[in-house]
């Protein structure tokens, strides 16, 4: 079969006019537009045969790194923000209200990352110097809900750890209350008894 580069050179050399070749064109264009498609099709396979895109998580995360500048007063404002729920979910961890409020916040925090992301992709040209909030917000939540969802989990793995303890200690103080009955019913019955054996020699 012949191809159409083949079928085009032989229009010419046949002296065709613009009107015959479109009908050449027309009657040939399905094998036109596959040899189009195959084309195609091995452009995508070279171009992805030869990527030097990132693989794997280390190379992903470099190259993240990479991409944000870390200078930027805003970017440096969320690390220190991440860092002071950290110290104080670490300083308050034994006060159950300052607990139940910091799992508020980052909750809040957590939910509104979108609406966050939606707000400030309109508004980056007024406090950064590149745009780092796309459709899908792959920077909103590596940098603002990844972490708190972090923080979100340690707080309820921490929260487990204490009802557990707090469980056994209440279990312990209860065995020893219901150890320490036992003894004193039991000197209690023995002191019945000498009475009760005091009372019938006298009689």
């Amino acid at each position: 079969m012949a191809t159409v580069a083949e079928k085009v050179d032989q229009a010419i050399a046949e002296g065709l006019g613009e009107e015959a070749l479109a009908e050449k064109f027309e009657q040939h264009g399905d094998a036109f537009t596959g040899f189009l498609g195959d084309v195609q099709a091995n452009l995508l396979s070279q171009l992805n045969a030869h990527s030097v895109g990132p693989e794997g998580f280390v190379e992903n995360f470099q190259a993240f790194r990479s991409a944000v500048d870390w200078s930027e007063p805003w970017i440096q404002g969320i690390l220190v923000f991440h860092l002071l729920l950290w110290v104080f979910f670490i300083v308050t961890r034994r006060s159950f209200g300052a607990q139940v409020g910091l799992f508020a916040v980052v909750l809040t925090g957590t939910r509104l990352s979108e609406f966050i992301n939606t707000c400030l992709r309109d508004r980056w040209q007024n406090f950064s110097r590149q745009n780092y909030f796309d459709e899908h917000g792959i920077f909103m939540g590596v940098m603002w809900a990844g972490p708190l969802l972090i923080l979100g989990f340690t707080m309820l793995v921490s929260l487990l750890c204490q009802t557990a303890s707090l469980l056994v200690t209440v279990k312990t103080k209860q065995f020893k209350r219901e150890i320490a009955a036992k003894k004193d019913g039991g000197k209690s019955k023995a002191k019945r008894g000498a009475k009760d054996k005091k009372a019938s020699k006298q009689a």
